[in-house]
């Protein structure tokens, strides 16, 4: 491939990204402005929403078809606010984020519908390979059907 066709590639993939919307639930400012600053240069569109009642009012306006969601937040916890994504969207993949992983929590996370459960700290580098697996089915047939995930199942 040539260096011309590689960049064609990419610019071809942010503009199928900007139709993909991406809800960020954290608590955190800088790790919300951070990962909102990261997936807007991947060209998604972001949302962010510090607590769950935010969180839940963003998502049931409808359009997100995947949410970065905190375990930890100041009015509720996030496994509520991801069930209630789930509930309301099935489709909708949910990635649980969080500074105080257990392995009971992660075990609840992913039986509830999480695509992914990943401990802070983490690098945007290694979100991202999760949020394009996520999007997968999303991104590669260009229509709003997704695959059911695997944690689906459990």
């Amino acid at each position: 491939m040539s260096p011309q066709s590689a960049v064609t590639s990419m610019e071809e993939k942010k503009v199928e990204n900007k139709e993909v919307r991406i809800l960020v639930v954290d608590d955190e400012p800088m790790m919300a402005d951070s990962l909102r600053q990261n997936f807007i240069e991947e060209g998604y569109s972001v949302d962010t929403a510090a607590t769950g009642a935010a969180a839940i009012e963003l998502f049931d306006q409808g359009g997100h078809h995947l949410a970065i969601c905190d375990l930890q937040l100041p009015d509720m916890d996030g496994l509520e606010v991801m069930r209630h994504m789930k509930d309301a969207r099935p489709t909708t993949e949910v990635i649980v984020v969080t500074g105080y992983g257990t392995v009971q929590k992660a075990v609840e996370a992913t039986k509830a519908g999480a695509f992914y459960f990943v401990e802070k700290p983490f690098d945007f580098e290694e979100l991202q390979p999760l949020v394009e697996k996520a999007l997968e089915p999303r991104i590669s047939s260009g229509n709003s059907k997704h695959a059911t995930s695997a944690f689906d199942a459990c």
